[in-house]
């Protein structure tokens, strides 16, 4: 959808595909208002989904409208408690209100704009997923690969290496690295 509830979520949404254009978002991708949550006897639709891999990261982006807005949400993500695939961003002066449910969940709070490089850091803090991406490289057929092409661009290592940011990418490497293969 291209109909945002509020001018944060809007702006979010743009800075997100701002720095997805010049590959600072880590591999994940941002899907607007996706499927609901089911609770007991209603649903719940996250502002939005991260999705990298097979991993979905929720995030909803609180506000300090109503009272009744924000018993209604509370009662909501209460339910939602058990989950840990919910981040929460939510405005400074609704810290308090919104207290009782930050326990349960990862949360960034924000003054005015949310900071995708925020809620990007919070995944990372969270939901890091490199040891597991290490594990599943395949040694003996990237050192086959890279025998056989003799050069690989460093723009192709961040596939075949499965790594999101530089800092992975010369870790991973060293998986591969042996006395015929530099990196």
């Amino acid at each position: 959808s291209t109909l945002f509830d509020s001018s944060i979520e809007e702006s979010f949404a743009e800075a997100f595909t701002a720095l997805a254009n010049s590959q600072g978002v880590d591999g994940w991708k941002l899907e607007r208002e996706p499927e609901p949550l089911l609770l007991e006897q209603s649903i719940f639709i996250p502002d939005f989904a991260f999705t990298r891999g097979q991993r979905r990261i929720y995030v909803e982006i609180l506000g300090f409208w109503t009272s009744s807005y924000r018993e209604r949400k509370i009662a909501k993500l209460q339910q939602l408690s058990g989950r840990n695939d919910l981040l929460l961003a939510i405005p400074v002066e609704a810290k308090e209100v919104f207290a009782s449910i930050a326990p349960y969940y990862p949360i960034v709070i924000y003054d005015g704009q949310l900071s995708v490089t925020d809620i990007l850091q919070t995944l990372r803090s969270h939901y890091d997923d490199f040891a597991e991406r290490l594990a599943a490289i395949d040694v003996t057929a990237v050192r086959e690969l890279v025998t056989k092409k003799g050069l690989v661009p460093e723009s192709a290592c961040y596939e075949i290496l499965r790594c999101y940011r530089r800092s992975e990418l010369q870790r991973a490497a060293e998986r591969v690295v042996n006395d015929e293969i530099i990196f």
